[in-house]
């Protein structure tokens, strides 16, 4: 596993979960939700937008979402009000809003006012979903939210410990954990490729952390796991900066996304769509011109010379991946629109 530097916003690593197991009281949970959305203001651009989503039918803001629409310290939100299974004009709602506080009830969430709303957001717009885990049935919140909506950064909180409620049932586990601190909000989002992330100690700060690759906002956050003493580590950390600077990765990301939500048919062939293997070979090369450039550097000024020379090596390479996955994209949209008559 390694920690990797990128271009952009970062996401801010937290070393370990702090869950109390006791109660937490309605002042408590009122406080944690207005930090994260203060916290999020502060590392968000523009204007914050927040959506307030009360599922029940009866008494939708008789809980805590009321009270953190009242709160005196979010008079810099602009809030958007949705209560029960109402009708309204989608319009008016903001695709990307900052956050959506959704507060859970005993109701079926798959009923069609609620997902024709759910599904106007942006995949990776942020989500939380207040329950009750001794009351409500969170899996079907959790078969909504991950599985049929596919949002990635969407998390169910159990609002009576404070715990973040974690299930088998989603298959894609990409969300985003909020650590309360009693003083500061954390948002912190990652791709959950396993249950146990290995951590390492931070000798500085004292506090063991997790060792995740640190990425841009709303893009996935991959796990690779190495040997202790892996000795291309180093170099995969070089090949992958590479990749997710230069918008490969974003864009390989782009037609999965696509694939998975059905915009190109059903008949779509597996031989048509870009796998690992087929980026591979170029990533061996950039690992081949790094070592190189390292191998050639017996000082500082023969160094930057050399990975100059490897960055030109490198862009070659990353042209002739954007050329195939091109390729493959006209493929498949020929695929697609074949399919669709």
């Amino acid at each position: 596993m390694l920690k990797m530097a990128s271009t952009g916003r970062k996401l801010l690593l937290v070393a370990f979960f702090v869950y109390s197991t006791a109660q937490i009281s309605s002042f408590d949970l009122f406080s944690y939700l207005v930090s994260v959305i203060e916290h999020l203001a502060e590392v968000e651009p523009g204007t914050v937008k927040c959506v307030f989503y009360g599922l029940s039918s009866q008494h939708p803001f008789d809980n805590e979402l009321e009270t953190v629409l009242r709160s005196p310290r979010l008079p810099f939100v602009t809030k958007y009000v949705l209560s029960g299974e109402s009708t309204l004009d989608y319009t008016q709602l903001p695709k990307e809003p900052t956050l959506v506080l959704i507060q859970g009830s005993n109701v079926v969430p798959f009923s069609e006012a609620i997902v024709r709303t759910l599904v106007i957001f942006n995949p990776g717009t942020k989500v939380v979903v207040l329950v009750n885990t001794a009351t409500i049935d969170y899996q079907a919140y959790l078969s909504l939210l991950g599985l049929y909506l596919k949002f990635r950064n969407a998390v169910l909180l159990d609002k009576v410990n404070m715990k973040v409620v974690k299930s088998q049932a989603v298959e894609l586990k990409i969300g985003f954990d909020l650590i309360w601190d009693l003083k500061h909000a954390y948002v912190k989002f990652r791709y959950l490729a396993k249950l146990e992330i290995p951590k390492y100690f931070d000798k500085a700060q004292r506090l063991y952390r997790y060792r995740i690759l640190d990425e841009s906002l709303n893009m996935e956050v991959r796990v690779y796991k190495f040997f202790e003493r892996y000795p291309l580590i180093s170099t995969f950390e070089y090949a992958l900066t590479a990749f997710i600077e230069s918008g490969i990765w974003t864009y390989w990301n782009e037609l999965h996304e696509r694939k998975e939500c059905g915009m190109i048919g059903e008949s779509l062939e597996t031989s048509s769509f870009l796998s690992f293997e087929d980026i591979f070979p170029a990533m061996v090369f950039i690992w081949g011109n790094f070592q190189f450039s390292n191998k050639s550097s017996h000082n500082e000024r023969k160094q930057q010379d050399g990975v100059g020379g490897s960055a030109l090596g490198i862009a070659a390479n990353l042209l002739i991946i954007k050329r195939v996955m091109q390729q493959r994209s006209r493929q498949y949209l020929k695929v697609g629109r074949s399919a669709n008559g």
